[in-house]
């Protein structure tokens, strides 16, 4: 576009910039500035050449003929950019109505209080107390409901850490409600998922097999 431009314009560069941005950012309607810069050009920076008592000499002549090039150009440029905004945005749906459909299922209040310890027992302690759940039919069926809820987050929102799902949330009457909770659950759930692999890590790292 600036290449056309510098044949228009005296700073090309500026123009073309807010070109660019009133096309991609602001969603200008192409068809009306391709118009505008066709018929006017002058409204959009100061065109090359001079215009006097006698008429346009040869550089304004050429600015105004290239002023119907860019004007194409930015007709064209339009209607790829809303094309393809348009296909996004059919794509983002999509993927959300897809997402959508996937159920998150809750803690039982039994799950709920043995994830809970999790959180309240210090870093140092959480190792240990990952070696008694996995050892106990309730701590190892907390721990494997956690890894359903996870692994359904991930699914509704890309996520299983609610840090970088919260603002979807409130963003969605729906789901705004029910926001507390599903971050509540989603919290518990995360740091038990971090101590297993944190667990599972040391326990690893510290095998025989694993020194060099």
């Amino acid at each position: 576009m600036e290449s056309v431009a510098r044949h228009v314009f005296r700073d090309a560069a500026e123009v073309a910039g807010r070109l660019r941005t009133a096309i991609t950012e602001k969603e200008g309607n192409g068809k009306v500035m391709a118009k505008a810069m066709a018929e006017r050009p002058e409204q959009f920076g100061e065109l090359r050449g001079k215009s006097g008592l006698f008429g346009d000499n040869v550089e304004r002549k050429a600015a105004l003929h290239y002023a119907k090039v860019l004007a194409s150009h930015i007709g064209y440029t339009s209607e790829h950019w809303e094309r393809r905004l348009g296909e996004e945005r059919k794509s983002e749906q999509w993927q959300r109505e897809k997402r959508d459909v996937v159920e998150v299922p809750g803690l039982t209040p039994r799950s709920a209080e043995i994830l809970d310890r999790v959180d309240k027992v210090s870093m140092n302690e959480r190792h240990q107390l990952i070696d008694e759940l996995r050892s106990t039919p309730d701590g190892h069926a907390a721990l494997e409901e956690a890894k359903l809820v996870a692994n359904a987050l991930q699914q509704r929102f890309g996520h299983s850490d609610p840090r970088n799902f919260a603002k979807e949330l409130e963003l969605r009457p729906e789901l705004a409600k029910q926001a507390e909770q599903i971050k509540s659950v989603a919290r518990a759930v995360e740091r038990t998922r971090m101590a297993e692999l944190s667990h599972d890590h040391t326990r690893n790292s510290s095998s025989p097999g694993r020194r060099g």
